[in-house]
């Protein structure tokens, strides 16, 4: 269905090599098996460990708003405690320093596991 519809499929040429074939393919959307986004996670709950209290602050604010954001435009019910309009309007910075960057640093899980 993805060729039909103009897609670019990739597949990785294997575990080892994750990290490089993502970096090259840059995919906006990546179907994988479990196995693959618990390294990612992994990865990103290990750099947040060593992370500074202001870097694992800066992390949970945009993953907060980055989810109300997700939901709002999927039309689906936002969460009780969402952050407020100024957090909101943080999302540019927030997606420049934080977002942006969570991709890179999941992309390499695969090497170094």
């Amino acid at each position: 269905m993805p060729i039909a519809a103009g897609s670019c499929v990739a597949f990785m040429r294997s575990v080892a090599q994750i990290a490089e074939d993502l970096r090259t393919v840059r995919p906006t959307i990546l179907n994988s098996v479990p196995r693959i986004y618990e390294r990612f996670y992994a990865k990103m709950q290990e750099s947040l460990a060593k992370a500074s209290g202001a870097k694992r602050c800066l992390f949970d604010l945009a993953q907060r708003v980055g989810w109300v954001r997700f939901c709002k435009e999927q039309g689906l019910p936002a969460l009780e405690n969402a952050p407020g309009a100024l957090a909101m309007l943080a999302w540019p910075l927030l997606k420049a320093v934080v977002a942006d960057k969570t991709w890179h640093c999941s992309a390499s899980a695969s090497a170094s596991r």
